[in-house]
């Protein structure tokens, strides 16, 4: 649930989406899948990892990225590399194509 083969199944490719983290709670690794929309332009994407008061821990990635569907993969490490400890954490993609930003945020659990 939340995997790629879901997104692909059961979404609409003309909307932006952020799926569900896999696995969640989870004790290593997250995949977090995110739908694009098809265009012709690239969506400057951004997934950011937030202590679950509000501050940044980590950017998982901000760069260009067609549309499409696409797993981004968080190694539970803050920017300075260091494993971050159990609790609660939250996940938000903002995706910006020229005037349109769409953002959304969703928990996460590490145990």
């Amino acid at each position: 649930y939340g995997d790629e083969a879901f997104i692909q199944e059961n979404l609409n490719p003309d909307l932006v989406f952020l799926g569900l983290a896999y696995p969640n709670p989870s004790a290593g690794k997250v995949h977090i899948p995110v739908s694009l929309p098809e265009a012709s332009e690239e969506y400057h994407t951004e997934l950011v990892i937030f202590s679950g008061d509000g501050r940044m821990i980590d950017q998982v990635t901000s760069q260009a990225v067609p549309g499409g569907f696409h797993t981004f993969t968080w190694d539970r490490t803050n920017e300075a590399g260091k494993r971050l400890p159990a609790g609660l954490y939250l996940y938000q993609l903002r995706v910006r194509k020229g005037e349109e930003v769409w953002q959304e945020t969703k928990r996460l659990i590490l145990k």
